[in-house]
């Protein structure tokens, strides 16, 4: 497949013959959602008819609660990678667009499926938004909410990989699930002149509505807009590359430290060990040669201090002799005046 799972799309068919297909191809127009809540639709009016029942009653609930379990957890993963639930209930065609060559029609799909368990009736009341009674099905409105919010607060856009190829121009085809003109080929919208304009998603190269594609690529600095089911396989690559790097981040790291620790046994600064050494005997060297080196630091410190205040000392000491050096020779002058003045006035 050349784009990414769409949580919106619908089924238009599948090319094949035989009872499976037509099975199947009793879905036609339903999203993923869709299907589930028509399943849990199902599985609760079953649940109805066996609750009063004796025989195979706590068996059946059992099956069934647990049915229910495995439908509101799907949903809630399609909720929370941007299925929506306003989108309309199954229609029986695609504005009028040819069935899809070597595909069954929703009406013989239909006729096969006269005596299946599933209630197809129930497809036009399929619209979820504003159905409390699906919605209570799916997990409840504030479960929905929460997921919902989760999608849009995955961000607007992300940064192309190089592994999705940004094109210019659309691929029409009659193919299910094909591009056309007229509507969304996710959702089957009608595409208007003024109102829900036709847009290309630039990976999958489709027309796509702008609620089907409000994620954007960024290519060398260029905005691209895109599907929400390519803007999760963007996502998705992404996060593959940024853990490669991680990863080749840890393993350059761990070679560089490999490299220090054999560098320090060449020059005999740790010792060589006998047999294999574990782990821990590896960290206790490690934490003991961390502690001998804050040890010699502190310690040179310390010799520094000192050294400084000696030299402090002595620098003392010569101010105090200069300082009596300076007082003896003002003595000296004084007593050379004092005699000057003596010799003079005996004169």
């Amino acid at each position: 497949m050349q784009y990414g799972f769409e949580p919106n799309e619908r089924f238009e068919g599948i090319s094949g013959e035989g009872e499976a297909i037509r099975s199947i191809s009793c879905y036609f127009g339903f999203t993923p959602l869709q299907v589930l809540a028509l399943a849990a639709a199902e599985a609760r009016a079953i649940h109805l008819k066996k609750e009063d029942s004796a025989k195979d009653g706590v068996e059946t609930t059992r099956i069934l609660k647990n049915i229910m379990k495995v439908v509101q957890a799907s949903a809630e993963f399609l909720v929370k990678t941007g299925a929506r639930i306003n989108i309309l209930a199954p229609p029986s065609t695609r504005l009028d667009r040819a069935i899809p060559s070597g595909c069954y029609s929703l009406e013989e799909a239909l006729e096969g499926e006269q005596d299946s368990s599933m209630n197809f009736a129930y497809r036009g009341k399929l619209k979820i938004d504003g159905n409390d009674e699906l919605l209570s099905l799916l997990g409840g409105a504030g479960r929905i909410n929460t997921c919902q919010n989760a999608f849009a607060t995955e961000g607007k856009s992300v940064e192309n990989t190089g592994d999705l190829t940004v094109a210019s121009s659309s691929l029409n085809s009659g193919a299910p699930g094909g591009s056309d003109s007229y509507s969304c080929a996710i959702c089957w919208s009608e595409f208007g002149v003024i109102s829900n304009r036709k847009h290309l998603c630039r990976v999958s190269c489709r027309y796509v509505c702008n609620d089907c594609s409000k994620k954007r690529l960024v290519t060398d600095g260029s905005d691209h807009r895109l599907s929400d089911g390519q803007f999760l396989l963007a996502v998705a690559e992404a996060r593959k590359v940024n853990a490669k790097a991680g990863a080749d981040r840890k393993e350059k790291m761990q070679i560089q430290r490999t490299s220090v620790t054999q560098a320090r046994k060449s020059l005999g600064l740790s010792s060589a060990s006998t047999g294999s050494a574990s782990s821990s005997d590896t960290d206790t060297r490690a934490n003991l040669s961390t502690k001998e080196r804050i040890t010699s630091a502190i310690s040179g410190l310390s010799q520094t201090k000192n050294a400084v205040l000696e030299r402090g000392d002595k620098l003392e000491n010569l101010a105090d002799k200069t300082e009596a050096l300076n007082n003896a020779s003002l003595d000296f002058a004084n007593m050379a005046k004092e005699l000057n003045r003596s010799q003079n006035s005996w004169w």
